[in-house]
């Protein structure tokens, strides 16, 4: 108790992303156990993934291919072809081990994709997808619902979601 109550919290600012690349890039300058890896990649990215911390960059770097399954399984599931979306749950759902990792890159993909998008109906779409991905975490991880059931939900509104504004009296 005595040293817990000396302790002092301290929070930080998240990494921009030009700070990223230059961590990068000093770890490939540094001969980094990840440089190899490194030089073959989008520090753009890479720094989109890490998500405004360099903790866990080595995950992410051998998370790379598995984004671009994701991201393009989200465009087709957008584009109303469930059947890539229900296969990808399927296959989240296995791994156990990765599911965090793998949830969290569906949340960033989803992100980006809403913030890009031009369109309000579409960004309606990806900010529902974001929403229901959030409580999917949640429900996976506190309530022991199958990951593939809660995604499959997800993916189910995204293709399907009419947007908010299109509803009528």
């Amino acid at each position: 108790q005595t040293i817990l109550s000396r302790c002092q919290i301290w929070f930080f600012d998240s990494l921009g992303a030009e700070d990223i690349k230059a961590a990068l890039l000093q770890r490939i300058e540094d001969g980094d156990e990840d440089a190899q890896v490194l030089k073959r990649v989008s520090f753009d990215e890479v720094a989109l993934l890490a998500d405004g911390s360099l903790e866990g960059i080595s995950h992410i770097l051998k998370d790379l291919d598995y984004w671009q399954v994701i991201k393009q399984t989200l465009d087709n599931v957008f584009r109303g072809d469930l059947e890539k979306g229900f296969s990808l749950a399927r296959e989240i759902g296995k791994d156990k081990d990765k599911l965090r990792r793998r949830l969290n890159l569906m949340r960033i993909c989803a992100r980006k994709k809403m913030h890009e998008t031009q369109t309000p109906d579409e960004r309606s779409r990806w900010a529902i997808f974001l929403s229901n991905i959030l409580s999917a975490e949640r429900m996976v991880f506190e309530r022991n619902i199958s990951a593939a059931y809660a995604l499959n939900t997800s993916f189910l509104d995204l293709a399907t979601n009419p947007p908010l504004n299109s509803f009528t009296t």
